[in-house]
């Protein structure tokens, strides 16, 4: 998650998306993390903890735009 949180901080950093399109791309990493969970029959507590860190990756994104 660490290397991927980095990644998309690059790509905003660097102008090659926004940071809306990056709290969107979060939001549907999120989506899909649900559907893959379930699908899988994944312990809820895995897939809440899952979703607690891209809930605070799309934190630091919504707090840079403020």
């Amino acid at each position: 998650m660490l290397l991927t949180e980095s990644l998309i901080h690059t790509l905003v950093e660097n102008s090659a998306i926004t940071n809306i399109q990056a709290i969107e791309l979060i939001r549907i990493a999120a989506e899909v993390k649900v559907e893959v969970a379930t699908a899988a029959h994944e312990s809820k507590g895995r897939m809440q903890e899952s979703l607690a860190l891209l809930s605070k990756m799309a934190s630091s994104f919504e707090s840079d735009q403020n």
